[in-house]
């Protein structure tokens, strides 16, 4: 039964051997690669990924080049190694000490005040920040580089800006 079972893997072995090479089609999915050695912490630029064949299944793979440009690799990354989402870290939006921007809209008004970042955040994050004028910490949302939308109106209450939004200037009586 053993010499059976050898035989049958060695046939195997010589015709998967003879057997052509598999041709690139159009059909088959290509995949992002590092195109040379990407260091811990470097930040991806488009000279560093290239587009190869997927041979096997490969995990989390990324397919387009924006999906990897910009960010940073969490570890080092050898010439021809796929590129996978869990290798790779968004930078944050924002950093801790920051200058920022906090901004509240309304429909009908918005409200900005500068402040500072507590914590480093990513888009889409929620951070803390301190309002400079007022020195109260507020809680928003990363939007862009240096803005926090604050969420929630009742978190600007109490600031001296958003008491004067909707009062008309000069004398009051």
């Amino acid at each position: 039964m053993i010499r059976l079972l050898a035989l049958l893997a060695l046939l195997w072995l010589i015709a998967a051997a003879a057997a052509p090479a598999p041709a690139l089609s159009s059909e088959q999915p290509m995949l992002l690669v590092a195109a040379r050695p990407i260091a811990r912490g470097a930040i991806i630029s488009a000279a560093d990924v290239a587009l190869a064949p997927a041979h096997g299944l490969v995990l989390d793979a990324l397919s387009d080049s924006a999906q990897a440009i910009g960010r940073t690799a969490q570890h080092a990354i050898a010439p021809g190694v796929y590129l996978r989402g869990d290798a790779l870290l968004t930078p944050p939006a924002v950093r801790r000490g920051d200058p920022v921007t906090l901004r509240i809209e309304r429909p009908g008004f918005s409200v900005e005040a500068a402040g500072a970042a507590v914590a480093d955040g990513v888009q889409g994050a929620s951070v803390a920040a301190i309002n400079s004028s007022t020195g109260k910490r507020l809680r928003g949302t990363v939007r862009s580089d240096g803005i926090i939308f604050v969420e929630g109106l009742k978190a600007a209450q109490g600031s001296r800006h958003s008491e004067n939004v909707n009062r008309p200037e000069g004398p009051q009586g």
